[in-house]
């Protein structure tokens, strides 16, 4: 007779699944769309806005700058589109495997640059309606 006791199975150790975790997540994919997409938008507005100085008759060093512009600011975008989806996808594969920390770690790597354009946005609306 063997008194050791029996080790647990795998699914037994593994943590249950946070039902708030899962409605964070939904959120945040919503959310990580919606932003993805006003970034796309922005980089868009950045190229008409820029497409006018590169005009090829222009003044060279204007054209430069703008192409400076251009690189400068979709270069922004393509970087927080990267951790937008960096941050939902990961959190995603880490909530499929039952790793609750790890989940929520890796969806604060999209919330954090949302909250932080929402409070940019916020900032400068409210200056402007302070003036």
């Amino acid at each position: 007779m063997n008194s050791a006791p029996e080790p647990k199975s795998a699914k037994a150790t593994q943590m249950a699944t946070s039902r708030g975790l899962l409605w964070w997540l939904i959120l945040l994919s919503m959310a990580a769309i919606v932003f993805a997409g006003l970034a796309g938008i922005f980089g868009w507005l950045i190229n008409m806005d820029t497409l006018i100085e590169m005009n090829p008759n222009g003044d060279p060093l204007v054209r430069q700058d703008a192409l400076g512009m251009r690189v400068f600011f979709w270069t922004g975008v393509a970087c927080y589109i990267l951790l937008l989806t960096a941050g939902v996808v990961g959190a995603w594969i880490a909530y499929r495997r039952r790793r609750n920390r790890m989940s929520f770690g890796l969806s604060l790597l999209a919330a954090v640059p949302i909250a932080l354009v929402i409070a940019v946005f916020t900032y400068f609306i409210v200056r402007e309606i302070a003036r």
